[in-house]
């Protein structure tokens, strides 16, 4: 999806699934070739989305 446009429908969807992401992923080891990359950093107030993606490494849009 384009940077700019919202992802509102799917912040009700991420907030849920986080701890469930955390449950199943936990301390698996990230690799560079692997699915999901090391965890990246997000500000307190990163929206239920950012911190998911932050979590599976990816960047917050």
């Amino acid at each position: 999806m384009p940077r700019g446009r919202p992802f509102d429908g799917v912040q009700d969807l991420a907030a849920p699934a986080l701890p469930v992401v955390r449950e199943i992923y936990g301390d698996l080891p990230r690799t560079a070739g692997g699915s999901f990359a090391p965890p990246r950093r997000v500000t307190g107030d990163a929206s239920p989305l950012d911190r998911l993606a932050g979590y599976l490494g990816r960047e917050a849009l």
